[in-house]
């Protein structure tokens, strides 16, 4: 985020990557060489899903080898089974058309014709006792992908949270820095900077609008999905129970269908799990004063424009700490500046420091006048915003205290408010200069949102597997019940005893009409 003399600011293209990163999930900030762990850290974030993770976001080789990687073998599935489905329903089609050929070699697919001599109780019972493990594999399934998606959904909900304070947060720290720079900068102030915060700012609500009514339709989509995925075995209890084949060829032909999508997901899920693994460990390394490589993701810290902005608003305090005045003025030392006297090389160095910068401008608040009632940072440290002076405020202090044509800019009044409206700069510009908007991201990451978002994909992941591989079950016990579960085909049911006749024995089907008319 820049101020630029030109008016031009690249404040919009460096923002809007920030946030556009933030609501899709692929969320993590850092820079390299952090010298200290933050303030508020919990313990430091640790990979849970094992593997190697260098050349992390987007280099080649770890896109191939980690995150493909992870999805590979639930998209190989998902396509075997999208050929399993196409050859099923062929096979089902040409067994219906009379091809004996199909109904010979295919009879795994329920084509084939069934056991002359029938099926007995045990035989049915064996494949209801395979269908009920695989229902309970199903259930216990669908409760991890519940309990999963709750976690992502209140990860996602934090993360919304913690994206739009930052968004407002940005806004008013650049807004404070250019109503302050706008007086008492020597050079001229772009409004851009004001106008691109404001904008993303708007843009990042919206977003977080659009996520959360996302989230919403998602929630449903999950009860659906699961839903569903324990209801189809259902069709094959209620083919066991009234002995019709119908439900059976259903179940087999649904199966089919979502043994796809189940196995998709599966690579997905996986897939954006090892991601968000990478992503959250970064974070913790940013938190903890490592090493890390997201800085690749967003950049961030000094440019040569917003070091310009804070070195005008350094030498504006200069020069008013020299005037002559009946008050002593506030030093940057005693808040751990380097020196009390502005130059290039002293500004890169306290420039990365944000706490410095806020504790001068605080300072002053509290000792040059400021009315607490009218200053909110005064009551809550954590706002940081432009206080006046009493007698003074936005309105007045161009004709007061202006350096040039101030009716007044030699008083005490107009010197500590020129002050502190160079503090005030100079604490907008350390505040993006020092990445101090990313702190609260990555702490938000690595406290709150990686460990249960993280564990919520996994289960998701856990699930998602449990379900697609006992659906190959739930696919067997459909193919095999087409004919095992049709009452017709009851070994233990007089009306339905077909016993083989022999390769030359003609078939005589008894009913109990031949017995009735003799």
């Amino acid at each position: 985020v820049s101020t630029q003399s030109t008016g031009e600011s690249k404040f919009s293209s460096m923002a809007m990557a920030t946030f556009h990163a933030l609501t899709l999930g692929l969320l993590a900030i850092a820079r390299v060489g952090e010298a200290a762990v933050l303030a508020g850290a919990d313990d430091q974030y640790s990979q849970k899903i094992p593997g190697d993770n260098a050349g992390y976001y987007d280099d080649e080789d770890y896109i191939r080898n980690r995150v493909l990687a992870a999805a590979i073998a639930g998209l190989l599935i998902a396509i075997i089974s999208c050929l399993m489905c196409v050859c099923f329903c062929c096979v089902q089609v040409c067994a219906k058309c009379g091809c004996k050929c199909i109904k010979s070699c295919c009879a795994c697919c329920g084509a084939g014709d069934p056991d002359p001599q029938g099926y007995t109780r045990q035989q049915r019972c064996t494949l209801v006792l395979v269908l009920l493990l695989a229902f309970a594999a199903v259930v216990t399934g669908s409760a991890l992908g519940f309990d999963g998606n709750g976690k992502v959904g209140d990860g996602l909900d934090s993360l919304a949270t913690t994206a739009n304070s930052l968004a407002n947060e940005i806004y008013d720290q650049v807004k404070m820095s250019y109503d302050a720079a706008v007086l008492v900068s020597a050079s001229s102030v772009s409004y851009q900077m004001v106008t691109d915060a404001e904008n993303l700012r708007d843009e990042v609500k919206d977003a977080v609008n659009t996520v959360r009514d996302a989230d919403d339709d998602r929630i449903i989509a999950v009860y659906v999905f699961y839903g569903v995925m324990m209801g189809i075995p259902l069709l094959g209890f209620a083919s066991w129970v009234c002995g019709v084949a119908t439900y059976s060829y259903i179940m087999s032909q649904v199966a089919l269908v979502v043994l796809s999508i189940s196995w998709l997901l599966v690579a997905v899920t996986f897939a954006l799990g090892v991601f968000l693994d990478d992503t959250c460990v970064e974070a913790g390394k940013y938190v903890y004063g490592q090493n890390n490589t997201l800085t690749d993701l967003i950049e961030c810290g000094t440019t040569t424009s917003s070091l310009e902005t804070y070195g005008d608003t350094w030498s504006a305090l200069d020069t008013a700490q020299a005037e002559p005045s009946t008050y002593i003025s506030v030093l940057e030392t005693n808040y751990g500046f380097t020196t009390n006297v502005y130059t290039s090389s002293a500004a890169e160095v306290n420039s990365a420091e944000y706490a410095r910068n806020k504790n001068l401008l605080f300072g002053m608040y509290d000792s040059y006048g400021v009315v607490a009632a009218d200053c909110a940072s005064m009551t809550d440290p954590s706002t940081v915003v432009l206080c006046y002076v009493p007698t003074i405020d936005s309105s007045n202090y161009a004709s007061l205290c202006d350096s040039s044509t101030g009716t007044d800019k030699a008083s005490d009044r107009c010197l500590k408010q020129t002050e502190i409206l160079s503090a005030a700069g100079m604490t907008g510009a350390a505040y993006l200069i020092s990445c101090e908007h990313l702190n609260g991201v990555t702490l938000d990451l690595n406290n709150n949102i990686c460990q249960d978002m993280v564990d919520g994909l996994i289960n998701v992941c856990v699930g998602q597997i449990l379900i697609a591989f006992f659906y190959f079950f739930v696919l067997a016990v459909g193919c095999i019940g087409m004919n095992r579960f049709n009452n017709e085909n009851y070994r233990d049911s007089a009306a339905s005893v077909k016993p083989d006749p022999g390769p030359t024995q003609q078939v005589v089907v008894v009913t109990h009409d031949h017995y009735r008319h003799g």
